[in-house]
């Protein structure tokens, strides 16, 4: 199923592991499964071409987009990137957040 894989912790960005044990300690799983769009969007937009070295032109770079005034460019390429990865964009916004944060809504799905 499309959508689903090897979740990562929102907080490290190292993989999801919660260990688990049977009734002799051994070790019976570990990698945590489960539904892997919203982490798909992240990663391509906060990515920039060229980091991935299997698929150098898959990024956004939105860290970039800092330095920028034209959200309208990072707009185009947000929606590009995220419907050569099988995404269908339904919404996505651009907005100036408080204390000069960017917030990006992206609504969108495999």
């Amino acid at each position: 199923m499309r959508g689903t894989g090897i979740t990562v912790n929102e907080e490290t960005g190292d993989l999801n592991i919660k260990v688990t044990r049977d009734s002799l300690g051994l070790i019976t799983g570990g990698l945590v499964i489960g539904d892997v769009q919203m982490q798909n969007q992240a990663i391509i937009i906060y990515m920039h071409p060229g980091e991935m070295k299997e698929k150098p032109t898959v990024g956004v770079g939105v860290s970039s987009m800092l330095l920028s005034s034209d959200a309208l460019l990072y707009k185009h390429k947000i929606r590009e990137q995220l419907e050569a990865d099988g995404f269908r964009v339904n919404h996505l916004e651009i907005t100036n957040g408080q204390s000069d944060k960017l917030n990006i809504e992206v609504n969108a799905q495999y």
